[in-house]
């Protein structure tokens, strides 16, 4: 198959960051997939870039599910062959006291926040290495940067263990 077009897979895709980055990369020109759990707005979402002119393919996910995370980056690797921009921008927060806060709540936000990006990387990186020129970025919001107030515990150290993660060159 020949590919012409340069595609992205977007999660989060149908507000905040990810739409935003949705924007960018189909007004340059990227074909779309997009990805986020509530199929009404990420609809929404994908009309709205394909009134623009974008090539978009929207796909529900949890990607706190493993299963669903296969399924979304299967479904891009079958509509498109290859992958020039993975923007993982699905992101969970919740802030509690660190000894009450319950651990299936850091169960999820770690599904969401940091387990999501390592399976999507994992099952799209033979298809990002045969791109000219590949790109991953891992968005989050200031939380990987902020203090972490004693005691407590939230969304920081997912996204911070995402956001930190860098590789340079090959």
């Amino acid at each position: 198959m020949m590919v012409s077009k340069r595609t992205a897979l977007v999660t989060g895709a149908s507000r905040g960051i990810g739409l935003a980055v949705a924007r960018r990369l189909a007004a340059e020109g990227f074909a779309l997939t997009l990805a986020a759990r509530r199929p009404e707005s990420l609809h929404e979402a994908a009309e709205e870039l394909r009134a623009l002119g974008a090539d978009v393919t929207a796909v529900p996910a949890d990607v706190s599910d493993e299963a669903q995370v296969e399924a979304l980056a299967g479904e891009h690797l079958r509509r498109h062959d290859a992958l020039d921009v993975l923007a993982l921008c699905a992101g969970t927060g919740s802030a509690g006291v660190l000894e009450d806060f319950p651990v299936r709540r850091w169960d999820r936000q770690f599904a969401v926040n940091v387990r999501s990006a390592f399976l999507l990387v994992q099952r799209l990186l033979p298809a990002l290495r045969t791109a000219a020129a590949a790109a991953v970025a891992g968005l989050s919001d200031d939380h990987a940067r902020t203090a972490t107030v004693a005691g407590r515990s939230d969304d920081q150290a997912g996204a911070a263990v995402v956001a930190g993660r860098r590789r340079e060159g090959p």
